[in-house]
């Protein structure tokens, strides 16, 4: 679900996604306002923490099941 949405923000706002230091950044177009970047820039962190507290509690599970 969440890849769904970092999709729809990448359709919708022709941003691009990289990984820098374990954490997705992004990239806008430069016509861009400041304000818009920012919004977007907010919504990316907000759904990079919630896939990489998954990911956590996974690898945790994955361990106490191991």
């Amino acid at each position: 679900k969440m890849v769904d949405k970092l999709t729809e923000i990448k359709k919708k706002y022709d941003v691009k996604f990289f990984s820098k230091d374990g954490n997705l950044e992004i990239s806008v177009p430069s016509s861009m306002s400041d304000e818009q970047a920012k919004k977007i820039s907010d919504q990316v962190g907000v759904i990079d923490r919630i896939i990489q507290t998954k990911f956590s509690e996974y690898k945790h599970l994955k361990k106490v099941d191991a």
